[in-house]
């Protein structure tokens, strides 16, 4: 939930920047739009479209906190999730259950540590660190660690210490033609933090035996996080590409590559 947040932070400061539809190619199969990007008709400058990319994360900061209306974006900072599934399987544990009522703040520190595109197999790459994040909310969970149950419901709280975000986008349209709604085909992220601070309240019925899960969700949560880059992935893709799509949608892929190559 915490890299959905961020990732759809970075990806829509891209169309933030988008007012109306620009001239460009007539509408192409996607193999041969493919073609006609790296034969140099539609040219662009690596760098410059990473600086229009890097300015739109700037103008986007100053707006978490108000949303943006234009895109249909509500306040992402602090950004508030009114429910999500909990639904983890690794070699350490197997959880199932819910989060509610979750709010989170300081998403809007993020600082753009490394950006680079790929316009020619239409990707775009890039690296945030952020401020200490806090969670808070409701959660009811069950499952299995080890040969331990696990079990809770109430209240919750969590701090995330560095947190690194590495995410690569790749872009399609939703009928494989330039001129067709823009839509996210993919994304990879790994997610690294560097300290988590666990607080859920009744967790194993509270008392010494919640205390002490709770430390090492604390111990162990960075490691878990490391050691399942593909489930962390899969997650977040899933969640991010069912609120980012009906977003692009209103922009073709035409539209968002001319306005990366000449906003500069």
């Amino acid at each position: 939930m915490k890299g959905v947040s961020v990732a759809v932070i970075t990806f829509l400061a891209c169309v933030a920047t988008m007012r109306a539809a620009a001239p460009g190619f007539s509408a192409l199969p996607r193999t041969e739009r493919a073609y006609t990007i790296r034969a140099g008709q539609l040219q662009h400058r690596p760098d410059d479209v990473d600086d229009t990319i890097a300015k739109a994360l700037e103008r986007l900061r100053e707006s978490m906190s108000k949303g943006i209306p234009e895109l249909q974006l509500p306040v992402l900072d602090p950004l508030n999730i009114h429910h999500f599934d909990l639904n983890i399987s690794s070699e350490l544990a197997t959880i199932r259950g819910r989060l509610d009522d979750v709010v989170i703040n300081n998403l809007s520190s993020y600082k753009l540590e490394r950006i680079a595109n790929d316009l020619d197999n239409l990707k775009i790459e890039f690296t945030l660190s952020f401020k200490p994040i806090s969670l808070s909310g409701h959660y009811n969970v069950t499952g299995k660690a080890g040969f331990i149950d696990i079990f809770g419901n109430g209240p919750f709280s969590l701090r995330l210490n560095g947190l690194v975000v590495d995410c690569s986008l790749y872009l399609t349209s939703i009928n494989g033609v330039s001129d067709g709604a823009a839509s996210l085909a993919s994304l990879d992220i790994h997610i690294s933090i560097s300290a988590i601070k666990a607080k859920f309240e009744n967790l194993m019925g509270g008392g010494a035996m919640g205390d002490l899960v709770n430390e090492l969700i604390g111990e162990v949560g960075p490691d878990f996080i490391k050691a399942n880059p593909q489930e962390v992935s899969i997650l977040i893709g899933k969640e991010l590409q069912q609120l980012v799509n009906p977003i692009l949608g209103q922009y073709t892929l035409r539209q968002i590559l001319h306005q990366l190559k000449t906003s500069n």
